[in-house]
């Protein structure tokens, strides 16, 4: 199984590294890459149970943000998130970078 982790950065310029559950069973909108045939969400939520936070996330450029080499891709993008952390209403954006193959 793949590790799944975030670094959240705080507004004090902190950082932590916190596990994330996985992301497959909330993946959704598919994209399937024309060059590598590889499948990634451009949309999914985060659950973070140790900040307490629940977010969802969606790529907010065009899905076709993959590098590819020798037949193979990762997809590295520009995204956005909503949803609650530390029981408070957030907002904002992010970057994600994800590699294999995700199946719908």
């Amino acid at each position: 199984m793949w590790a799944v982790w975030a670094t959240v950065l705080h507004r004090d310029g902190t950082h932590e590294v916190v596990e994330v559950e996985p992301l497959a069973d909330g993946a959704d909108e598919i994209w399937t890459s024309p060059t590598t045939g590889q499948k990634y969400p451009t949309r999914w939520r985060v659950t973070i149970p140790e900040l307490r936070a629940k977010l969802t996330v969606r790529i907010t450029g065009t899905p076709g943000q993959e590098l590819a080499r020798d037949g193979n891709g990762r997809m590295e993008a520009a995204a956005a998130f909503t949803g609650t952390y530390e029981g408070d209403e957030v907002s904002g954006k992010n970057y994600v970078e994800m590699i294999d193959n995700w199946q719908d």
